[in-house]
């Protein structure tokens, strides 16, 4: 059965900065990475190439704020 990388629905972040969690499939690391979105930037996407929030890293867990407090988290988590 195949699985999803990536979820199905944009993931909307309000201006600001932002840090990704996710786990890259057949590698059992968790990744992370600093994401920067503007006003500039379409619904669901950062950065200046306007690249989509839900496929930054593949199997997103969650994002926090520039505080460290948990802003989005992936359905089915446990978090």
């Amino acid at each position: 059965m195949a699985r999803r990388n990536y979820p199905e629905l944009a993931i909307g972040l309000s201006p600001g900065r932002y840090r990704v969690y996710g786990f890259p499939p057949m590698t059992g690391l968790l990744l992370s990475k600093w994401i920067d979105v503007t006003k500039a930037n379409r619904p669901g996407c950062y950065g200046p190439a306007d690249i989509e929030i839900a496929k930054a890293i593949p199997n997103i867990s969650r994002i926090q704020d520039a505080t460290g407090r948990v802003v989005w988290v992936s359905p089915g988590s446990s978090e």
